[in-house]
């Protein structure tokens, strides 16, 4: 019949009804989104661009392997809208980092929009692609397009497999990177056929600040490494035809290095004892250096390598080596009198009594223990950062304090028994103890090492070096003096940081019941005058008691803890 009509059933007006309010929160939420955008909209050209580069700086000062993806996030910025897109387009420190091999396209697009700017380039060289059938693709073209902005690229990060000569003079046709400043080249692990590096690598214009080089042999190299050189990285390097001498004396022209950093391959003999004396008298003074890293297989190559540098007092010093075991971990306290590790030990004495320093107003105050060394399957060490930069322990503002940094493991507190004889030894302000097995933590070494720390008044510990470091500050009952013993007298501020506090438990004879250890080593210093801890930092902690954090607060100043790892059942009582 005209005009009438069925009226709606009560599922229907209900579906209508909630697509209606799903349409009111989306109107909602698109009306929020744009009033957000106002606010940067109303932002000028200017201001906007440093947005974008703001964003990107993380990335765009050095290419590496993990980010290719960046390369291609600032397309998106030119759909947006006609503004982001002339704002982009207009900016060229946007484009400056640039990958080579992506796309030829992308590479012409980047250098075209990134203007006059420095470049940073990131590139392989896939020879393994190369074949005699007519489709071959010939991988150096994509480097063709780098030719007309050659004098641009500021850092290059570049991987080179297994070359021959003749392939590589295809690149003669591009000019020297006569601006490169940051090179990080490498080649395939331990090949040493590598006969010369790409001509645009090759000229006198070329002045380095920073090369990190790997797995290439010290001879294709040698011409990169100029007095200009303030960063200088050598990684496993092949050397086939150079003595230690050589290398010794090309090292020692670089009088600006300021960071130097050593791994494997370094060219020692196998027993350093034997020549020892021939190389004993080629010290290199280095007057600017402020860090030196040196990872060895064995502790006298170490000890070795380090003898042969002087440089000023306040400079960081890592030192990372291996350290086979064979026997029982419960003979670790019987190394006491182990010699292997007494070179090394007297090395590092006369470096933190500034005996083997140039004259400086500062020496080493603090000292960084971690006792794992991570190795691949072919037994070289790998290296995390340098002293100075994120060590790996939950610090990333580095250390202003100069810092002593050892890495190693089974050896490494019979080290620290040595260097306890130093004086210098005694007036280290800091310490700070990362990844220490468990069954290390009751090594009369270590104990043996931190009663010669007085003057400690910061401790920082994390992961598995928390457990040593409290164990240590547990009291002695002196009989003779009928007091408490406390290492770390002068502890003000004590930093736990990725611990499980419920774990770190022992028994008491007394009561005859586990105790929280860090409650106890704490609870006791207030017992003794001037030993109550200033602060006590819990971050990233878990089995984080309520009742644990009241006691912490009853005999600490300040407690700081970040509000992690709070127990279940606590929680459960808030």
């Amino acid at each position: 019949m005209p005009g009438s009509h069925n009226p709606l059933s009560r599922e229907d007006r209900a579906q209508i009804e909630g697509q209606v309010l799903q349409y009111q929160h989306e109107i909602a939420r698109l009306n929020y989104r744009l009033n957000q955008d106002v606010a940067f909209m109303r932002l000028s050209n200017e201001l906007m661009a440093q947005v974008f580069v703001h964003c990107a700086a993380d990335w765009s000062s050095k290419p590496t392997a993990e980010n290719l993806s960046a390369l291609r996030r600032w397309l998106p910025i030119t759909v947006v809208c006609q503004h982001w897109r002339g704002v982009a387009l207009s900016t060229p420190s946007l484009w400056d980092s640039i990958c080579v091999g992506v796309a030829d396209r992308l590479t012409s697009m980047f250098l075209e929009r990134s203007s006059q700017v420095h470049l940073n380039v990131y590139g392989h060289l896939y020879l393994e692609d190369l074949s005699d059938q007519p489709n071959s693709i010939d991988p150096y073209h994509y480097w063709q397009p780098l030719a007309q902005a050659a004098f641009r690229i500021l850092s290059l990060c570049i991987y080179i497999p297994a070359i021959n000569a003749p392939l590589i003079q295809r690149h003669a046709s591009i000019p020297p990177f006569s601006g490169l400043r940051h090179l990080d080249i490498r080649s395939q692990r331990h090949f040493s056929q590598l006969s010369q590096l790409p001509s645009f690598l090759i000229s006198d214009e070329i002045h380095l600040f920073s090369l990190n080089a790997h797995f290439l042999p010290f001879a294709i190299i040698q011409p990169l490494i100029k007095a200009s050189l303030r960063c200088l990285r050598l990684r496993d390097l092949c050397m086939t035809d150079l003595s230690g001498a050589t290398v010794l004396d090309v090292l020692a022209t670089l009088t600006d290095l300021e960071e130097l950093e050593l791994e494997g391959g370094f060219p020692l003999p196998l027993e350093p004892s034997t020549n020892m004396y021939l190389i004993l008298g080629r010290a290199i003074t280095l007057p600017r250096l402020r860090s030196l890293a040196v990872i060895a297989k064995l502790p006298d190559t170490a000890a070795l390598v380090l003898h042969q540098f002087i440089f000023p007092g306040e400079a960081a010093v890592t030192v990372k080596y291996e350290d086979d075991f064979v026997g029982d971990t419960d003979m670790m306290n019987d190394y006491e009198d182990d010699n292997s590790i007494a070179p090394l030990a007297r090395v590092l004495s006369q470096r933190l009594s500034g005996e083997s320093a140039l004259p400086s107003r500062t020496f080493i105050t603090s000292l960084r223990i971690n006792f794992s060394v991570h190795t691949d399957h072919t037994g070289v060490i790998t290296l995390p950062s340098v002293t100075g930069q994120s060590n790996g322990t939950g610090w990333e503002d580095g250390t202003v304090a100069p810092t002593l940094c050892i890495q190693a493991q089974y050896k490494l507190p019979v080290l620290l028994v040595q260097l306890s004889t130093s004086s210098a030894f005694r007036d280290l302000r800091s310490l700070e103890v990362s990844d220490c097995p468990p069954w290390l933590h009751a090594s009369k070494s270590i104990h043996v090492a931190f009663t010669y720390l007085p003057s400690i008044s910061l401790v920082r510990a994390s992961g598995g070096g928390v457990r040593p470091v409290i164990d240590a500050m547990l009291p002695n009952w002196n009989s003779e003096n009928q007091d408490w013993d406390h290492r770390f007298p002068g502890l003000k501020v004590l930093d736990l940081r990725e611990a499980c506090l419920s774990d770190i438990v022992g028994w008491d004879n007394i009561d005859q019941r586990y105790l929280n250890l860090i409650e106890q080593a704490i609870s006791y210093r207030p017992l003794k005058a001037g030993h109550r801890l200033d602060e006590l930092v819990l971050e990233n902690c878990t089995g984080v008691r309520r009742e644990l954090l009241n006691a912490f607060e009853e005999q600490v100043r300040q407690v700081t803890w970040d509000g992690h790892g709070l127990l279940t059942d606590d929680v459960d009582d808030d």
